[in-house]
């Protein structure tokens, strides 16, 4: 189980990188609060690729003005796993903003679920949100559910949500194979190339590596 709580006060800003490579028969569950005051910042990278049954809950107030918040995760599933994610954005703070981008691909049958809030309070005038779900289904049997919820109460706010969930596209792998790769290569490659550029953002190379070579050996 784990728990992190972030108070950024004024101008603070924070990042946090985690990577998740627990063993295959584990329960993973985290928390993670954050209230952010004015202009304060904080960044999330999420890599999500070990333990069984994965159980995320994300609550962040911003409550300054100006306050930012960027989220990203990456998650990769096979066998069994499952990937419960909660998460709740309460915009309060004048011209606050949020940005989560949420990417994965789910094989055998596994499954992942996201539930994402996007609250607009009154104060909180010319605030923008954005959240965006996409997974790559890579078997019949795995199954991806999105679950994007937008609230407001104030007039001046832009609220955007998009999720999406789908095989691989055909023509991408037959563009791939006819460059002389494999099926198998193609969906590698494809897979890839949606992990990578949360992936990147990892700042020790050293573990970014690692990170590479475990995904790959999952897809």
């Amino acid at each position: 189980h784990l728990l992190t709580e972030v108070k950024g006060e004024e101008n603070a800003n924070i990042t946090i990188h985690k990577v998740q490579l627990l063993g295959s028969e584990t329960q993973h569950i985290e928390h993670r609060y954050a209230s952010l005051a004015d202009s304060a910042s904080v960044q999330y990278v999420n890599v999500e690729l070990g333990g069984k049954e994965n159980i995320y809950y994300y609550e962040t107030t911003l409550g300054g003005v100006e306050s930012n918040i960027d989220h990203d995760l990456a998650y990769l599933g096979n066998d069994n796993q499952r990937f419960d994610i909660s998460l709740i954005m309460t915009h309060k703070g004048r011209k606050s903003t949020s940005n989560m981008k949420w990417g994965g691909a789910l094989s055998d049958a596994s499954k992942k679920t996201f539930r994402g809030t996007l609250d607009f309070l009154q104060g909180s005038v010319a605030s923008e949100g954005g959240e965006e779900d996409t997974c790559l289904l890579l078997s019949d049997k795995a199954k991806s559910i999105s679950l994007p919820l937008l609230l407001c109460k104030e007039d001046n706010v832009v609220g955007n949500h998009a999720a999406s969930a789908g095989q691989l596209e055909a023509n991408k792998l037959f563009y791939l194979m006819s460059r002389g790769f494999s099926e198998s290569e193609a969906k590698h490659i494809l897979v890839e190339s949606m992990l990578r550029p949360i992936i990147d953002k990892i700042e020790d190379e050293e573990l970014g590596a690692k990170v590479l070579d475990v995904a790959r050996g999952k897809i």
